[in-house]
Formats: structure tokens, sequence, C-alpha cells
């Protein structure tokens, strides 16, 4: 017979389960079990029971927003698709893979847990291929948005080429040609880093115009409505494509294919609390 303050087959009271859980949110496993000063094997058995029936029991029916994104999780190939509420923000599916079939595995999921495919209205992924094509699929009614990470990350890796061509391969290796400060935003550096910005831009012209176009992405993120940054982002992939800069011209043809998808490029709905980006 189970006791009244401990659930089926645990060795501790529902206090101590509850404890145990709260450091565990705060700390990793082992340093928690280790003030607890039970096994690891223990601790893992409670965190696995209270969050497998917390999954359980969730409640989907209000959700309206999505952020879907990967992570590694290993060396290599292997990675895990997650899926978070955007207005709640909090993780509501977790799978292993990158592909459509984990967007089509979510929304059946939705589905159970009282949820409905043609009420969520945002959808916040990267630019992947298997990503849009799923979302498409299951979410027919969403406005696709590409979230700001992932379109800076591509401007940003652009540039670092533009960099590396320009510097050549001895030179771009080194720690004074400004990798890491260029990617500072220029509104957050310092008046030393703004000078030695200054000098690298001068010593290599290319690269200067590259980190200048970054920044004028900033810019297009810091505008306060659809209008204001439709025109800054034509400019920008004007200037991308004029740019005589083979990377930048490449993320030019990428951004612009994208806004062309779906719908015309506006700024995600404040009141969803999604992450800001260029809506697909």
């Amino acid at each position: 017979m189970t006791a009244p303050w401990a659930r089926p087959n645990s060795r501790y009271t529902l206090l101590f389960e509850s404890y145990a859980m709260l450091l565990m949110k705060s700390m990793p496993v082992e340093n928690a079990r280790k003030l607890l000063r039970i096994s690891h094997t223990s601790a893992t058995g409670i965190l696995r029971y209270w969050v497998f029936k917390a999954v359980k029991e969730e409640d989907l029916s209000n959700v309206r927003a999505i952020c879907i994104d990967e992570t590694s999780f290993k060396r290599g190939q292997s990675y895990v698709t997650i899926v978070s509420d955007a207005v709640a923000r909090r993780v509501i599916y977790a799978d292993e893979g990158r592909s459509s079939g984990n967007v089509e595995a979510f929304s059946l999921q939705l589905i159970e847990k009282g949820g409905d495919c043609e009420k969520i209205r945002q959808v916040a992924c990267d630019m992947s291929g298997a990503y849009m094509s799923g979302v498409n699929l299951c979410f027919p009614k969403a406005t696709v948005t590409i979230d700001k990470f992932h379109v800076k990350q591509l401007m940003l890796k652009a540039m670092d080429q533009v960099r590396r061509e320009e510097q050549g391969k001895q030179r771009s290796r080194k720690r004074d040609v400004g990798k890491k400060l260029l990617m500072i935003p220029e509104t957050r550096m310092t008046e030393q880093q703004s000078e030695k910005l200054q000098a690298i831009s001068k010593e290599f012209p290319k690269t200067g115009r590259a980190f200048r176009m970054v920044q004028s992405l900033d810019t297009m993120y810091r505008c306060e409505s659809n209008e204001d940054g439709k025109v800054v982002f034509n400019k920008l992939i004007s200037w991308l494509r004029r740019s005589r800069l083979e990377p930048m011209k490449q993320v030019a043809n990428t951004l612009k294919n994208t806004s062309n998808k779906f719908f015309p490029i506006s700024f995600t709905d404040s009141q969803t609390q999604s992450p800001r980006g260029l809506t697909a």
C-alpha cells in the first residue's frame, strides 16, 4: 500500500521530490544529487517521472504562435528539433532529427493535447527547406517568420568569408585582423574598438563594406513599422547585389528568394511576442 505522502513505487516523500525538482531546475543533476545525498539513478528517476507526467498532462489548446529550431547534442550531425510556445516561452516538443517529419510529428502531438493546427497563426523558424515544407503542410494558415538570429548568422558568415578572401589564408588566421571585433554591433563598440574598426576598414575596404552591410541589417530590425522595414530591406538587398562581393550577393539571393516564397516581407506582429524576423 502506497503512503499518502509518497508517489507509487517511490522511496522518497512528495516533499523531498518537490525539493529535488527545484534543485535540478537550477543546477546540473550531478550537483543536485550530491546535495541530496542520493544516487544518480535515483535523481534521474525522480526527474524523468515528473517531467514525463507534466508532458503527458500538458494542455496545448491555447498555442497560437510557435518557434521551431534545431540544436546539436553530439559531435557530428546529431540534431534535435525543438518546438516552443512563442507566447508562453516554454518548450512543448523535442525529438531527434531536423526534417519535415519532425514538424508533422509535432502537429499530431498538438492535436492529441487539445491544440488546433489551423489556429496556429505565427511560426518562427530558420530557412531550412525541410522545416518550411513541413510548416506549409501542417500549418496552412500560419505566417512563416525567419527569425533574426538565423538571418544575422547568414550575414556574419558571408562577411567573414569576405574578410578571409581579402586578407588571405595566412593573414586571416592572426588575432589582430578583427575577426571577433567585426562580430560586435557598431552601436556597442567602445571608442578604442571603433578606432580599430576604422583602421581595419581602411586597410581592407571590402571587409569594411561588408561590415556596413551587416549594420544596415541591424537598422532594419530597429524599424518600428512594416513599411519602414520593407524600405530598408529592399535597399539592403539592392546594395548586396551591387556590391561585387560574391558572398554578400549570395545572401541577397537567399533572403529575396525566401521572402517571396509565401508572403511579402513584414515584421512579426508584436502581440504574438514571437521573435522579430523576416516574414516569408
